[in-house]
C-alpha cells in the first residue's frame, strides 16, 4: 500500500458518520440531570492560611504530656448529589470565613480542655491555673487561652470541634443545598492528622 493510501485510509476510519453527529449526542446534560442516588459532587477546601500555632498538653486518668506546641493546619470536604441553581455546592467564601475566623481565634493561644475529667480549673486575677492529677500546676494568662468544649486537646477531637463550629454557623445551608456528608481534618505535623466525618 502506498502511503498516500494509508493515510487515505485512516481518514475513512475517523470520518463521522450521520450517526455519530445526531443532534442529540451532541447536547450536554446539565448538572441536575447527572445527579443520582449513586453520584456525587465532592468539595475539597485545603488552604494555606487554614492554620493557627498553639500550645497544649494531652491529659487522660494516669498520663500527661509535657507542655509543648503545633503547627495546626485545617482543612475540610463536603458531598452533595447536586449542585444548586446558580452553579455551586456551596459559597466556598462562606466556609472560608468561619475556618479563617476559628484559626485567628486559636492562634497563638494555650489550648484548655474545659471539659477535662482529669484537669481543675480556677481563674484567680485573671489566671487560668490547671491543677493536674499527677499534681502539677499550670497558671497561664486568661487571655493566652482558649477554653474548648472537648475533653482532650488531641487533633481527633479537634476536628470535631471545627466540625461543630462548621455547621453552627452554616448547619442551614448545608441543608437547604443537598449537602449530606462533612468531613473535617486537623493535622499536627506533616503526614499527622486526623479527620471528623458526620454524615447528616
Amino acid at each position: 500500500m502506498l502511503r498516500k493510501d494509508y493515510f487515505l485510509l485512516l481518514g475513512d476510519m475517523f470520518r463521522p458518520t450521520f450517526e455519530d453527529t445526531k443532534p442529540h449526542l451532541l447536547t450536554f446534560i446539565t448538572a441536575p440531570q447527572m445527579a443520582t442516588a449513586t453520584t456525587s459532587y465532592k468539595i475539597r477546601i485545603m488552604k494555606e492560611d487554614f492554620k493557627f500555632n498553639a500550645s497544649h498538653f494531652v491529659a487522660y486518668e494516669g498520663f500527661r504530656e509535657k507542655l509543648h506546641g503545633h503547627n495546626y493546619q485545617v482543612g475540610l470536604q463536603l458531598w452533595a448529589r447536586q449542585v444548586a441553581a446558580d452553579g455551586y455546592v456551596v459559597d466556598f467564601g462562606d466556609i472560608k470565613q468561619v475556618i479563617r475566623s476559628e484559626c485567628k481565634r486559636l492562634h497563638e493561644r494555650f489550648l484548655s480542655p474545659a471539659n477535662s475529667n482529669v484537669l481543675t480549673f480556677t481563674k484567680p486575677d485573671q489566671q487560668l491555673c490547671i491543677e493536674c492529677e499527677d499534681g502539677s500546676h499550670f497558671s497561664f494568662p486568661c487571655a493566652d487561652c482558649v477554653e474548648l468544649p472537648i475533653v482532650h486537646t488531641t487533633v481527633e477531637e479537634l476536628a470535631q470541634y471545627f466540625y461543630t463550629r462548621l455547621h453552627e454557623a452554616l448547619g442551614d445551608t448545608f441543608a437547604a443545598r443537598g449537602v449530606y456528608k462533612l468531613e473535617v481534618i486537623v493535622s499536627e505535623a506533616p503526614g499527622q492528622e486526623a479527620s471528623f466525618i458526620q454524615e447528616f
